[in-house]
């Protein structure tokens, strides 16, 4: 399995699915420009937390999996 493919899907999802709701929230008025630009930025920064785990080498992120699927057991 390619991780590197494998994390940049996962970051691509995750970011389309944030994008999607925001848009429908913003498309029936429930958010304004400036809301979502405040969703956006608090995004950005979550992201900055997790950045070192999706870039930490292919052991680790197995390990990572494999405790979470342990755990689904």
């Amino acid at each position: 399995m390619d991780w590197s493919n494998v994390r940049f899907r996962f970051l691509y999802d995750w970011i389309w699915s944030v994008l999607d709701i925001l848009f429908w929230k913003w498309d029936k008025g429930e958010m304004d420009h400036s809301e979502i630009s405040g969703v956006i930025y608090e995004c950005h920064k979550e992201m900055q937390k997790i950045h070192p785990i999706l870039n930490s080498g292919n052991d680790f992120l197995m390990k990572l999996v494999g405790a979470g699927d342990e755990k689904l057991q």
